[in-house]
């Protein structure tokens, strides 16, 4: 219970509670927001946590164990956009290519908006698996193609195009075509592995036989034909080489031995074995295929002569059978050469199509033939035999096809003797005399003997065709009649020619609805009427034929211009967008002239477009040079991302925009996707100046909220009490060198805050000069209070004192206060102490002291000359202060009115001069 009452709330029961406890998780609580992520069972607080996570191991590992394809997802995407916030971007690309973690890079080709990004990952996948898997789950058809090309195994070929069918008809053609490629070259291997094992066992055979004159040709034959098999690997490359290598062996023995033996025959056995090298050397002629055999033939029959002479032993017989050899071989080539013309009229028929008859005739002959010719074993036969047994296998295969088509056949003509018998019972002639006529050229297909057996069933059905047609005509005489009637009022109705043709169509197709007409006199008059009733439309077809002439005059006359202008043009000086219009222009022209005559339209047709193309591939030539150019400012412009002073860059980009400008015609769809590479590239440019200039107005908004806080301070300081003024200054000093050297701040707020630091600053000097003032004033107040006391004392009749201690000019004040004969002409000081306190405070002097202002101005001019400058104003209002309370009071009206002057007077002066 205690587990449950202090456990944190990111592992309370509740569900609702744990999602917002952990909404407050940082991403450094790591380890609690991976162990909510796989063990919560919540799956909405799963994929928060998730969310929160921002370490690339730790969102790595729950890309492979998280519970489910989402949240396998959802951490995928957020390692991808960590890492891409986390690293440096050309850092990153250089980690993609360097990765070699599959689920990584699929990750990042799945989840990262950055299309650079997406297609460096694409490069580093090769797993067939993973690839389908992404194909199947990504939409870009870019990526498509990409895995398209990455793709390697027919089965793989075979899944990408079951899922990429009607999604991306380019992406599907590429696959079909990958897939072509790899089966023609899966069957060249194969063929070639069946060459070579024929190869091998036509070595093997040469091995085995004893001395052979021919050996040494049939061994470079076999040479040449490994040759050919190569370069590919093929499983019986290392037995093939030893073999060869062997060959090559027992023939350097032939050869070094052959001498020899041919000294101890001469010796030993002369007739036998020389009759045995001329035979041999005579089947060495025969394999050479001669056309003319007369001369072997007799030296044939003369050596057969000389063998027949011989005793009958073991070396004798090899000699037959070399000899018998050598006569089936001349039988077999004079057969051949005698019979050239047959044997190529049969192989030619071979090779076309032909009726199942032909093929079964053509296929007896050949194999008899084929039976009539015979080769020794180690004989390579003539070209034209080889080709009778090419013919033979390829008769053979038609064969089977006839024979699975004639079983395919007879299926669907019993099928179509049910539809038909159903057709019939219900009385559906049109469908009934169709399938009728299906399964009679059906049975025109089959062979005779096969044919037989359905004979009968055709008879019952065309019968039973026959029977309903004849009820259907009695049913449908009078709609034929009508349509009679409907043509003969044709003829004297007034229409335009092409739809009264149309019209004469119209009843023409609804005669041929009703089937065929077994009334023949029925059938002419309605024709006789067709044929009156399209009479006037002969002119108007007419003149239609000779407007087809004209257009067909026209376009003669275009291509000829364009195949002149094609031959006479500089192509060096060429103004590519009027090229370029007139293309456009001339297949618009070539359009105009339309219809003409179908004999005509085809060579017309392919003689326009052959010169047309060859103006289009000067265009495309020019498009693509200059496609080349936009690639290369392309490449220019992408390079200026790494220019630090990003200004420049700009500058330079806006350069190559001029540029860009200047290129002439281009492919438009390859253009538009250029342009959309160089406005990135400048948008990257631009992007690094926003930056630049977001850094900037981030700075101008932090230095505008320290104005306004320096602001707010020194308003602050101003109004604290007058004793803490003074130890303030120092602080405001500070404040306001501070705001002065924020630099910069926004240009719309520097105004008002250049008037706020004013006013903060206006409000706390004054603030110091009253309290400045304060201070200066408070000894003149203590003399004023100590002089409404003795002003007391004095309307009393008593002299004035004090027995307070008071400062020292406190008591000079009370001690000339206290002298006598000190208030004679009192009112004359006092209204002149006023005067001059008036003059400090720049104030007027009531009119009736006038006079007396002036007689003092002038007293003060005269004693001003030759004399140091004058006490400033303070001093001035102390000394003034000092005498008008150094006078005693002997009249209260008098001495209050002015008192009241002059202390008002000396407020104006004091706030003057401490402004």
């Amino acid at each position: 219970m205690l587990n449950k009452l202090f456990r944190p709330k990111w592992q309370h029961e509740n569900p609702v509670i744990r999602k917002a406890a952990v909404e407050k998780l940082n991403p450094q609580d790591t380890d609690i927001l991976a162990k909510l992520a796989l063990d919560d069972s919540d799956s909405e607080i799963r994929q928060l946590a998730i969310s929160k996570i921002d370490k690339l191991d730790t969102l790595e590992n729950l890309a492979d164990k998280a519970r489910n394809r989402t949240e396998k997802n959802l951490a995928r995407r957020c390692w991808v956009s960590s890492l891409i916030e986390q690293m440096d971007p050309a850092a990153l690309e250089e980690w993609i290519l360097d990765c070699k973690n599959q689920n990584q890079l699929l990750g990042i080709i799945a989840y990262s908006n950055n299309e650079n990004l997406s297609n460096l990952a694409l490069c580093g996948l090769n797993n067939d698996t993973q690839l389908l898997t992404l194909l199947e789950c990504t939409s870009n058809a870019r990526a498509w193609r990409m895995i398209a090309e990455k793709l390697q195994s027919e089965a793989s070929l075979k899944q990408a195009l079951d899922a990429i069918k009607g999604r991306d008809k380019k992406t599907q053609q590429l696959l079909k075509g990958r897939l072509d490629a790899l089966r023609s070259k899966a069957q060249e291997k194969q063929h070639r592995e069946q060459q070579a094992e024929q190869l091998q066992d036509k070595l093997q055979r040469l091995l085995q036989q004893p001395h052979n004159p021919q050996f040494e040709g049939m061994l470079l034959s076999a040479q040449q034909q490994w040759q050919e098999l190569q370069p590919f690997n093929l499983p019986q490359e290392e037995s093939i080489n030893l073999l060869l290598e062997n060959c090559q062996q027992q023939l350097q023995q032939q050869q070094d031995t052959a001498e020899p033996e041919a000294i101890n025959t001469a010796t030993e056995k002369p007739n036998s074995d020389t009759l045995l090298y001329n035979i041999q050397q005579l089947l060495t002629k025969l394999q050479q295929w001669p056309g003319d055999t007369a001369n072997i033939a007799t030296q044939l029959e003369a050596l057969e002569q000389q063998w027949q002479q011989l005793p009958s032993t073991a070396q004798n017989r090899h000699i037959q059978n070399q000899l018998n050899d050598a006569k089936s071989t001349l039988a077999s080539l004079q057969y051949l050469n005698h019979n050239t013309a047959e044997i190529n009229a049969l192989l030619k028929n071979a090779g076309n199509t032909l009726p199942p008859q032909d093929i079964e005739n053509t296929l007896a002959s050949l194999l008899k033939i084929q039976r009539t010719l015979q080769w020794p074993t180690e004989m390579m036969p003539p070209e034209q035999a080889q080709a009778i047994s090419e013919a033979i296998d390829h008769l053979q295969q038609q064969r089977s096809k006839v024979q699975e088509k004639a079983r395919e056949l007879q299926t669907q003509i019993r099928q179509w003797i049910d539809a038909a018998d159903a057709l019939i019972e219900g009385n559906n002639l049109p469908a009934a005399s169709k399938k009728a006529s299906k399964i009679r050229h059906a049975l025109e297909q089959l062979p005779e003997q096969q044919a037989r057996h359905f004979n009968a069933a055709f008879q019952r059905i065309s019968n039973a065709v026959k029977d309903l047609a004849d009820w259907k005509d009695y049913a449908t005489d009078p709609k034929r009649e009508a349509l009679v009637e409907q043509m003969q009022k044709l003829i004297d109705t007034e229409l335009p020619a092409q739809n009264k043709a149309d019209a004469i169509k119209a009843l023409q197709d609804e005669w041929k609805a009703l089937g065929f007409c077994h009334n023949k006199a029925l059938w002419e008059e309605f024709q006789r009427l067709a044929d009156e009733a399209f009479a006037p439309c002969k002119s108007y077809f007419a003149e239609q034929q000779k407007l087809r002439e004209y257009n067909a005059g026209q376009r003669q006359v275009i291509c000829t211009e364009l195949e002149n202008f094609l031959q006479q043009h500089q192509w060096e000086n060429s103004d590519w967008k009027a090229l370029e219009k007139l293309h456009r222009a001339t297949q618009d022209e070539w359009q105009r002239f339309s219809p003409v005559d179908r004999t005509q339209h085809k060579p017309l047709q392919d003689r326009f477009y052959q010169s047309l193309n060859t103006l289009k591939e000067k265009l495309n030539e020019e498009r693509q040079r200059n496609t080349d150019k936009m690639q290369q400012l392309i490449n220019e412009a992408e390079a200026l991302a790494a220019e630090e002073n990003v200004q420049q860059a700009i500058n330079q980009y806006q350069a190559l925009h001029e540029q860009w400008k200047e290129i002439g015609i281009s492919f438009h769809k390859r253009q538009h996707q250029l342009w959309q590479a160089f406005k990135a590239a400048g948008e990257t440019l631009y992007g690094k100046r926003r930056d630049h200039y977001q850094a900037k107005d981030d700075e101008r908004q932090q230095n505008q909220q320290r104005a306004e806080a320096i602001c707010t301070e020194i308003n602050k300081l101003s109004e604290q009490q007058s004793e803490s003024i003074a130890a303030s200054r120092e602080r405001v000093s500070q404040l306001q060198q501070e705001f002065q050297q924020l630099q910069p701040l926004p240009k719309t707020a520097v105004k008002p805050l250049q008037q706020a630091f004013e006013q903060a600053s206006q409000h706390f000097r004054a603030a110091c000069q009253q309290w400045q003032q304060q201070q200066w004033m408070q000894p003149l107040r203590i003399l004023q209070q100590q002089a409404e006391h003795w002003q007391q004392q004095e309307l009393q009749g008593q002299p004035a004192s004090s027995d307070a201690e008071l400062p020292d000019d406190v008591k000079t004040v009370l001690e000339k206060r206290q002298q006598p004969g000190n208030d004679e002409n009192w009112q004359q000081t006092a209204r002149l102490l006023c005067i001059q306190m008036e003059m400090l405070a720049e104030l007027d002097s009531p009119s009736e002291d006038q006079e007396l202002r002036m007689q003092w101005q002038m007293q003060k001019l005269q004693n001003s000359f030759g004399h140091n400058a004058p006490q400033n104003d303070q001093e001035a209002i102390k000394a003034l202060y000092l005498q008008w309370f150094a006078l005693p009071c002997r009249d209260k009206e008098q001495h209050a009115a002015l008192q009241k002057r002059f202390l008002n007077a000396a407020e104006k002066a004091l706030s003057l001069s401490f402004a």
